[in-house]
């Protein structure tokens, strides 16, 4: 199903040097108020669009990526969007379950485009594969009298999912299997939404040197500076970081994100590399179980990130309960559906002592 046989996006504005799209449909609800003629949409705004009767007796949940300035016609309306896997999904009745694995293993897009191809395709397979029985049935009852013709329902499971599709063409991140040290997770986001990142951290003897691996932007390779300098100020105050002064010129520290061919920037890694380095220097493993996201400042504060809904999505997707979040996106709590925030336990914090004595497991003295 697609967005833009409901929603038009009709022409583009400039106004205060910034690209707008205004709205036709008066099926959509923008940020949770009714679009009349000539509603202004900005990028990040949230749509609802009350789907006809004969589609779907569902409310139907987008989110604006992007504007690009000039005209845009109803057929590029699909990529200006990314539709919200939990919303798009209840528009399926008992099959929710498999849509839902399609999206997740083998579309990966802002819009529904290629899940509508994965959908035809398995249902091309289905047909095919119908057809085929019959043939062969026939083969066999040559000569005989011709049987009534008959409905047969096909179930598609997820093993018969691969049969159709194949090996899915994605993958999501995972929750670790065991606390582990040195290895801490993180939550990201991107323009397809949000996702879980495995963050390592190693020390070896050497010099005192810092080193970033895994294709990280300028902001992310900051924040890893950052952080390692709160850990050193912090040797002697705190006493989860009981480290010897003089450790730091004696050893190297390694910080890698998998997929390094991918890109990653931003500052929300901050709190997640600082835990993973701390784990690493005093041997001390992070909560499996636990996932977090937040801005570090030298002085271990923790400062409020974007995306937070599409990052709690991706924490339940890999069966992760447990987020640490910045005490100041409490207030973007309101925009996750309550369902999924019954599932999950938000830890809000303002400073990085805290996100350390919640993520790291303690070890008793006489370990």
């Amino acid at each position: 199903m697609r967005l833009d046989k409901f929603l038009k996006v009709s022409r583009i504005i400039k106004r205060r040097s910034v690209a707008k799209a205004i709205c036709d449909s008066d099926r959509v609800l923008v940020n949770d108020h009714p679009a009349r003629a000539g509603k202004e949409i900005d990028e990040g705004d949230i749509l609802r669009i009350n789907l006809p009767a004969g589609v779907s007796s569902r409310i139907l949940t987008c989110q604006v990526l992007s504007i690009p300035k000039g005209n845009v016609s109803a057929a590029e309306a699909s990529s200006l969007y990314r539709v919200i896997s939990d919303e798009k999904t209840r528009e399926d009745d008992s099959s929710s379950g498999k849509v839902l694995s399609i999206i997740q293993n083998y579309t990966r897009e802002a819009g529904v485009r290629n899940l509508e191809r994965e959908i035809a395709s398995v249902c091309r397979k289905v047909a095919k594969k119908i057809v085929r029985e019959d043939q062969a049935l026939e083969k066999l009852e040559q000569g005989a009298p011709k049987p009534a013709e008959s409905k047969k329902t096909i179930r598609i499971t997820n093993r018969a999912l691969k049969d159709y599709l194949g090996v899915p063409k994605y993958t999501h991140g995972k929750a670790e299997e065991k606390d582990q040290v040195g290895v801490a997770t993180g939550l990201a986001y991107t323009e397809l939404g949000g996702d879980v990142l495995a963050i390592e951290a190693i020390t070896m003897d050497g010099g005192g040197n810092l080193v970033l691996t895994g294709k990280l932007g300028d902001v992310m390779q900051e924040s890893a500076k950052a952080a390692l300098s709160y850990i050193k100020s912090k040797t002697k105050e705190l006493s989860l970081i009981d480290l010897p002064s003089d450790l730091f010129s004696k050893l190297d520290i390694h910080i890698h994100i998998p997929e390094g061919a991918v890109p990653k920037d931003g500052p929300s890694a901050g709190i997640t590399m600082a835990t993973a380095m701390v784990s690493a220097l005093t041997r001390r493993p992070v909560r499996k179980d636990i996932a977090m996201t937040g801005e570090i400042t030298l002085r271990g504060r923790v400062l409020p990130i974007g995306g937070l809904k599409e990052k709690v999505l991706a924490a339940l997707r890999a069966d992760i309960t447990n987020i640490i979040i910045p005490r100041d996106n409490e207030k973007d709590l309101s925009e996750i559906p309550q369902e999924i925030r019954k599932k999950m336990s938000f830890h809000l914090v303002d400073n990085m002592d805290k996100v350390l004595e919640l993520a790291l497991e303690k070890i008793s003295r006489d370990g």
